[in-house]
């Protein structure tokens, strides 16, 4: 009995956030307002990161909000998780935006700026990544980079 409550639970949650997320998607793919765009481009990055075909089904100019997101935003964790989306996308676009990213003043945002360039393999970055593990006053960003290379290495 427990076990079935258990999977039927999981089932309807599942179920539940796909719903979710498909209305969050269509408001984004609508929506004329930048500020509404911004919100629903990061509710569907916090809730859909796992998994990358569903965040992408929201459509094409979701990596174009993102970018506008990480590169003007005022608001520091909303960069943040701007960056994180679009390593997650994995368009290669975003690589001159992260690269530039990884100069940001908040250690956070160079710290997911880097780990996306790792996501998206970004031969390019190798410079800006080593230049980070040697000299980012940011342990975190350190780490984030280090953890870019090895996965540029492969």
């Amino acid at each position: 009995g427990v076990v079935l409550v258990s999977v039927v639970r999981g089932v309807l949650e599942r179920r539940e956030h796909k719903n979710a997320h498909n209305r969050v998607a269509k408001v984004f793919r609508e929506a004329a307002d930048p500020a509404l765009q911004k919100r629903a481009a990061l509710w569907l990055v916090d809730h859909d990161r796992s998994q990358p075909g569903r965040l992408a089904d929201a459509g094409p100019a979701l990596v174009d909000v993102l970018l506008r997101i990480m590169k003007t935003d005022p608001e520091k964790l909303d960069r943040t998780r701007a960056a994180n989306g679009l390593g997650v996308l994995g368009d290669p676009r975003a690589i001159a935006p992260l690269m530039a990213a990884t100069q940001d003043d908040y250690a956070f945002v160079r710290a997911e700026a880097a780990l996306a360039l790792g996501k998206l393999k970004a031969t390019q970055a190798e410079k800006r990544l080593r230049e980070m593990v040697e000299d980012d006053w940011d342990a975190n960003a350190r780490g984030r980079a280090k953890e870019a290379l090895e996965r540029i290495a492969g």
